[in-house]
């Protein structure tokens, strides 16, 4: 069997279209609106198409933060201007962008180093399609080689040597910034599954990520100074494509009052979290909204995501997305991830049933998959069943015997 792509069983309640300055009101169904000043989708998507591509996947050491730090920051803020109100519309070369992403992700930190360098933030420009963002990159290599002659734009493998990073203690680059690259040299792979591209994961992805806001505002508002959060795979996503665009983020930020907030509550890519504060996250999520925290596709358990990665070979299906055109004689078989999650309290002297029983209506019919009633019993929400099915799967249903 051949897997093109998988998609998250988890659907959002309609995107509330309301614009407002802070998550603060309420909007459809009882979540908290939100404006963002860039589109998190389109960001989001070119972030993926990005980390994806073969030449994000190169060496970037010591050199490309030379490079990063000594060519590209000064060519950036000298293409916007002095004002430096827009960012100028040029990619820089794929080793010099990794590493500019990098430390985008760092925010306070990426703010204070400009502020130090060339007194304003210097900000990535909007560019949120292929076709503009090859165009930019093509317009930055002929102002590149007007600018460093002797400096190749595209570093080839040959020329990655420089990049080793033995021996950064007696490099001239940037320590600091060449750790947070090192931080994130697994990212990718982070997001490997092929559902996570799907617009419609990005869509429900932005309606979290602005639930996840709206608890960090409420942790301030609150007092819990110790409250720490840990971001899901959906919500990490959104939270790194907001940050990879530092002016709307900082804009963003401050007008829902938690700019000094986010970086002390939210637990960063990297960072290990104890199953305390991953319980504590599930917790005050429930209590706000009344409904699950890990969702299919949106886990916080990065072993989980990556056993079923194994089990169904995407690697070879995010890598190889045309997979199945090598195979015509097969039919393409397209499967989805499915989570059950129950909550409620049962008074076991008054059940006469034995075991809930799940089935399915329309394939997989001797599909019979049962749990005890005696341990079903929980004040927060359970995760009872997960399950990977063909999207032909329709009519989950529960019975009780």
């Amino acid at each position: 069997m051949t897997t093109r792509r998988m998609a998250s069983a988890a659907e959002a309640p309609p995107e509330d279209t309301m614009p407002s300055s802070s998550p603060g009101p309420r909007g459809q169904a009882g979540y908290p609106a939100a404006f963002f000043s860039v589109d998190l989708a389109a960001a989001a998507r070119r972030l993926l198409a990005f980390l994806r591509s073969e030449s994000a996947r190169g060496n970037a050491g010591p050199r490309s933060v030379r490079r990063y730090e000594e060519m590209w920051l000064p060519l950036a803020a000298d293409a916007a201007g002095g004002g430096g109100e827009e960012a100028a519309m040029l990619v820089p070369p794929p080793d010099v962008h990794l590493v500019w992403l990098c430390h985008c992700f760092h925010h306070e930190s990426y703010v204070a180093y400009c502020a130090s360098r060339f007194g304003r933030l210097i900000d990535r420009p909007s560019i949120l399609d292929a076709e503009n963002e090859e165009h930019a990159a093509d317009c930055c290599r002929d102002i590149w080689a007007a600018r460093y002659p002797l400096e190749p734009f595209d570093l080839d493998s040959s020329e990655f040597d420089g990049n080793n990073s033995n021996g950064i203690e007696n490099d001239s680059a940037n320590s600091e910034i060449f750790m947070m690259v090192q931080t994130y040299a697994g990212l990718a792979d982070h997001f490997a599954s092929p559902f996570v591209s799907e617009g419609v994961y990005h869509v429900a992805a932005r309606r979290r990520y602005t639930c996840f806001l709206d608890l960090i505002r409420k942790g301030v508002c609150t007092t819990r100074e110790d409250t720490r959060l840990v971001p899901s795979l959906d919500i990490l996503l959104m939270w790194l494509a907001h940050q990879s665009f530092p002016a709307s983020y900082a804009t963003d930020m401050t007008l829902m009052s938690i700019k000094d907030s986010v970086m002390k509550m939210v637990v960063s890519y990297g960072e290990v979290a104890s199953e305390e504060t991953v319980e504590r996250t599930r917790i005050l999520w429930e209590e706000a909204y009344d409904e699950p925290y890990d969702l299919s596709g949106s886990e916080v358990d990065a072993a989980a995501v990556g056993t079923a990665r194994e089990a169904f070979h995407w690697q070879a299906a995010a890598s190889e997305e045309d997979t199945n055109r090598l195979y015509k004689g097969l039919q393409p078989r397209f499967l989805m991830e499915v989570c059950v999650f129950l909550k409620g309290e049962f008074d076991s002297e008054h059940i006469s049933k034995e075991f809930l029983r799940l089935r399915a209506q329309r394939c997989y019919r001797s599909l019979k998959l049962d749990k005890s009633v005696s341990n079903l019993s929980c004040k927060n929400w359970q995760k009872m069943w997960h399950m990977y099915c063909e999207f032909a799967t329709r009519g989950l249903t529960i019975e009780s015997h």
